[in-house]
């Protein structure tokens, strides 16, 4: 008998802490400024297909997660209902979703900024990439301009919405995208001191980023200081090379 994991319930935990905090992304030339919102995470994790009723809405996923809390539930039992809602290929999407999400964030700044150019009912504008095993990991965003996240957070509107993830085993959906830019820098800011401090999700990397930051502000360097950072080795090619186009696993709702 496998042992039970609550990846989904660890990982909502560990990004209460942003919750309303002020985040940048700041590519070579695109800037994304993100007012984080813990009740957008259990829709990126993909929640809302545990409702029969496809409310693909930021609030299904939020009431979803607030059952699981309530009554410990594990993350199998949320795959084996998605299964039951709406099969086997939607569960394993759901399944990839929740066991690389917190690798990613943990790394978001190995990412790469593309347009997100495929046509489908998926409403962002550009996708933060990260690629691993040939899987490409996808965070999409919605510029502020554009609107604000679904329908629940009609305040936001102003601000850029981490509105979707998911995880490809293609390119579809940059395939034609005009930019590709490395992440230079993550910065989050702080009420108290009154200034955007270097942000890493990886606690360990995001310790040693805010000593070198106060030990010599002047001539600090996000990139430079988290390549004398011990972490993960981890391939950074702008050319993503995947074996051989596969049809996208996810349906086209909205994510």
């Amino acid at each position: 008998m496998k042992n039970k994991t609550y990846k989904v319930l660890e990982i909502i935990e560990k990004f209460k802490k942003y919750h309303d905090k002020s985040i940048k992304i700041i590519g070579e030339k695109k800037e994304f400024n993100i007012n984080f919102n813990i009740k957008g995470v259990p829709h990126l994790l993909g929640l809302q297909y545990m409702n029969k009723s496809k409310n693909n809405s930021a609030f299904g996923a939020n009431e979803r997660f607030k059952f699981c809390l309530k009554n410990k539930i594990d993350d199998a039992q949320i795959i084996n209902k998605i299964e039951e809602n709406f099969g086997k290929v939607q569960a394993e999407n759901v399944k990839n979703r929740i066991n690389t999400f917190g690798y990613f964030m943990d790394n978001l700044e190995h990412g790469f900024i593309v347009n997100k150019t495929l046509d489908s009912n998926m409403t962002v504008s550009h996708l933060i990439i990260q690629d691993k095993n040939n899987e490409i990991m996808h965070l999409g965003i919605l510029s502020g301009n554009n609107g604000g996240f679904l329908e629940d957070f009609e305040d936001e509107k102003t601000k850029d919405i981490l509105k979707s993830y998911f995880v490809e085993d293609n390119m579809d959906y940059f395939i034609k995208s005009k930019i590709i830019e490395e992440i230079k820098d993550i910065r989050i800011y702080d009420e108290i001191l009154e200034d955007f401090l270097p942000l890493s999700f990886n606690e360990e990397k995001n310790k040693n980023l805010i000593e070198k930051f106060f030990n010599d502000k002047e001539h600090f360097n996000y990139k430079e200081s988290l390549n004398n950072i011990k972490d993960e080795k981890i391939e950074k090619k702008k050319n993503i090379k995947i074996p051989k186009k596969k049809k996208s696993k996810e349906s086209e709702n909205e994510r």
